[in-house]
């Protein structure tokens, strides 16, 4: 009897379980307690076993290449199992820093417009980057998993207050401030930067029917987000599809999902810049070597 989704999927193997929901994400996967994973497993009743993989702090421009092995070697070894794929990312591409810094101006005093604000091609340019990662790793789960849901979802608000989970962010805010952006335009910018993300995944979603984007944003501006302990009928609509109802995602199907507190930007706890999927040098071979082994002979105990 599954009690919970696994973030580890050695202990996945242990336990003698097969993925049926891939979570490919950040700290909206990630988060303790506070995820949207929970909700959707709580919802699924015990009959479907969701694994994640990603971490706290992932960009969704890291997926195909950072985390690429880890992502491959998942979907080859439970291809035969997996029925939906969740993406989270997007947040972390953008929010911080440094990523702020590549899309808006070092120096914005006496700006009056938020387009003053942006670098030149900016940010059409960084969301194109992280669109073509969204297309990447959809392609990649299409080759090995052709029969898969795909659901992906943008942030239903982003507002600048340099507040975190505890004590201060370092991102949108943070940035900004230091940029000299007048008070006046940061929440225009923010707004900006979240339509621009939202164009570019509603782009994705168009190129294939099995693609179901969710539209947080539109949620909160219809005022349909619940508190944060109400969380179930999104799940609800995404069982819906992974059983094969023929069920459309709309705009209400991750109702009540908001995004989990957290100290630093979204996606990204605050000091885990340089946060990987995974150790590196030999050690790191050492134990991917070891993880597809045991997917050889978990498999393997199953045929016979």
């Amino acid at each position: 009897m599954l009690t919970r989704p696994y973030w580890d999927e050695r202990l996945m193997i242990e336990e003698n379980q097969v993925p049926h929901v891939l979570a490919i994400g950040d700290s909206w996967f990630w988060f303790p307690k506070n995820n949207l994973l929970n909700p959707i497993f709580n919802v699924l009743g015990g009959s479907k076993c969701v694994l994640a993989i990603g971490n706290n702090g992932a960009e969704a421009v890291e997926y195909a290449k950072d985390y690429r092995e880890q992502i491959q070697g998942s979907l080859d070894a439970w291809k035969g199992s997996i029925e939906a794929v969740l993406i989270s990312g997007g947040g972390n591409d953008f929010a911080g820093l440094d990523d702020m810094f590549r899309i808006i101006r070092t120096r914005c005093d006496g700006f009056e417009s938020v387009d003053q604000c942006f670098n030149s091609g900016e940010p059409g340019k960084l969301f194109d980057e992280v669109a073509a990662g969204y297309r990447t790793l959809i392609q990649m789960i299409f080759m090995a998993v052709p029969q898969a849901s795909i659901f992906i979802h943008n942030y239903d608000r982003a507002i600048p207050t340099g507040k975190g989970f505890v004590g201060n962010g370092n991102w949108l805010k943070e940035p900004m401030t230091r940029a000299h952006v007048d008070l006046s335009l940061q929440q225009g910018i923010v707004n900006r930067l979240l339509f621009e993300f939202t164009q570019r995944l509603k782009a994705v979603e168009s190129e294939s029917d099995q693609i179901h984007f969710v539209d947080s944003a539109r949620l909160r501006a219809r005022g349909l987000v619940a508190a944060a302990g109400h969380r179930e009928p999104a799940a609800v609509r995404v069982h819906s599809a992974i059983e094969g109802r023929g069920v459309r995602v709309g705009p209400d199907s991750f109702r009540g999902f908001r995004a989990p507190a957290r100290r630093g930007r979204p996606g990204r706890h605050h000091g885990e810049r340089n946060a990987r999927p995974h150790r590196v040098g030999r050690r790191a071979a050492s134990e991917a070597r070891r993880l597809q082994q045991d997917r050889a002979a978990a498999l393997e105990t199953r045929i016979r």
